[in-house]
């Protein structure tokens, strides 16, 4: 709530501070792109939701470091300022007891590169929805699901059909059989119940059927893929 921030516009992003509600310029080179998953709603809003999250770091040698404070202070004085303000809220994370260098630094270590393309999801839905962002913006409250690197003796599956298979009336089905469930009937998504669900063998005629039929028949095909009678599917999709 600290470190999320608005779009750039201008040379700046805004922030507001999460108690006060005081509203405060930052450096739009102290941030980049990120999208909090739990913001979009569909495929088509999936840019609209983008916004900016304040970076403090650097990298060298492939390898993430914090800018130190003198930098951050000197380089990027309205977000230090704004980062001043926010410090007892910052200070409060893991108890107090947050191992870091610097105070503004961000609470964990992963999730400072999220290399497009990839699917993006959000950790409770209703439905299986999986977001194809083809850019490298961050992303919180969600997961991330990466191609793996092929060789060349490897089917180049594209990360839409993937999507397609994703966001089948099928997954939901093995969602409904696996995963738990929480008041409004939204399933849990995460990643130990992502894990488990396998893709059928497919080939170049395989993967144009899927992209080439409509949603309706392309789902019927996706059951049979799967072995699995489209009625019995059907059930858990009403």
């Amino acid at each position: 709530k600290v470190f999320l921030v608005s779009k750039p516009l201008n040379g700046y992003c805004e922030a507001v501070h999460p108690t006060t509600k005081k509203k405060y310029q930052i450096e739009n080179g102290i941030t980049t792109p990120a999208v909090r998953i739990a913001d979009v709603s569909s495929q088509e809003t999936l840019d609209e939701a983008k916004r900016s999250i304040i970076f403090p770091y650097t990298k060298h040698n492939n390898n993430w470091y914090p800018i130190d404070e003198t930098t951050l202070h000197d380089m990027y004085p309205k977000a230090y300022e704004y980062l001043i303000d926010c410090r007892d809220i910052l200070c409060t994370r893991d108890k107090g007891k947050l191992r870091v260098k610097y105070w503004y630094e961000w609470g964990r270590t992963q999730g400072r590169e999220a290399l497009g393309p990839k699917l993006l999801t959000k950790t409770f839905s209703k439905t299986p929805q999986f977001f194809l962002d083809e850019s490298d913006t961050l992303f919180c409250n969600g997961y991330g699901l990466f191609p793996l690197q092929r060789d060349i003796f490897s089917l180049d599956i594209p990360l839409k059909v993937i999507q397609m298979l994703l966001e089948s009336k099928v997954m939901h089905y093995y969602m409904k059989q696996t995963s738990f469930q929480i008041d409004g009937d939204f399933q849990c998504y995460q990643k130990n119940f992502l894990e488990k669900f396998g893709f059928p063998q497919l080939n170049e005629n395989t993967i144009q059927t899927l992209t080439d039929l409509d949603l309706s028949e392309r789902e019927r095909f996706i059951s049979n893929l799967y072995g699995i009678p489209f009625s019995v599917v059907e059930e858990y999709n009403l």
